[in-house]
């Protein structure tokens, strides 16, 4: 069986073949040592693995110096987690469209934050093949357009401007201490989400 999982600076979601999901609060900014094992207990709730696909944007978390160490660091964690479990594959997705196993840091650009492409090729091959999709995240709205199955590469992010958490608890800490947020030709205040 293939487990999908997400790896996200707050949480980490899986999700299997069977229809099994999980999902646990992991704030990477805080502790992303610990990746391998909250992964290694997460995955031990599902039974006969012979797989792991994963998406991310955990890389983003401010605990990292740049896109790259992140990714890297998610991989290596990700890698020894499958160990562990003796999960024999891990497969790892890029905007490309495709799953690798052997992730460099050629790579970074292909896998970070790709999630949102992964969501959009599901959508346009198994629901529906012309959408607009819109993908509501805690700091970015990512528009896709969909057209005949297949993801536009006009894909836009934007900052979600008039509304963002900034439980500290909850979402990583580069809004927190942000008593207004900029972006070009604009500004708003930013609001406390419990």
């Amino acid at each position: 069986m293939i487990v999908g999982i997400d790896i996200g600076g707050a949480n980490l979601k899986l999700a299997s073949e069977s229809k099994q999901a999980h999902s646990c609060f992991f704030p990477m900014w805080r502790r992303p040592e610990t990746l391998k094992d909250s992964l290694c207990e997460s995955l031990a709730l599902f039974q006969d693995v012979s797989a792991i696909a994963v998406v991310m944007t955990g890389e983003l978390a401010d605990c990292f110096a740049d896109r790259a160490e992140g990714v890297l660091h998610i991989v290596e964690h990700t890698r020894r987690a499958a160990a562990e479990r003796d999960i024999p594959s891990c497969y790892f997705y890029g905007v490309d469209g495709l799953f690798r196993e052997q992730v460099g840091t050629e790579d970074v650009d292909l896998i970070a934050a790709a999630n949102w492409h992964a969501l959009a090729s599901y959508v346009g091959q198994s629901i529906t093949p012309n959408a607009l999709l819109i993908d509501i995240g805690s700091t970015t709205t990512d528009i896709i357009p969909i057209r005949n199955g297949r993801v536009r590469p006009s894909v836009r992010r934007l900052p979600c401007l008039r509304w963002m958490p900034t439980n500290a608890r909850l979402r990583t800490l580069f809004v927190g201490d942000l008593p207004r947020q900029s972006y070009p030709g604009d500004e708003r205040s930013i609001r406390h989400h419990r």
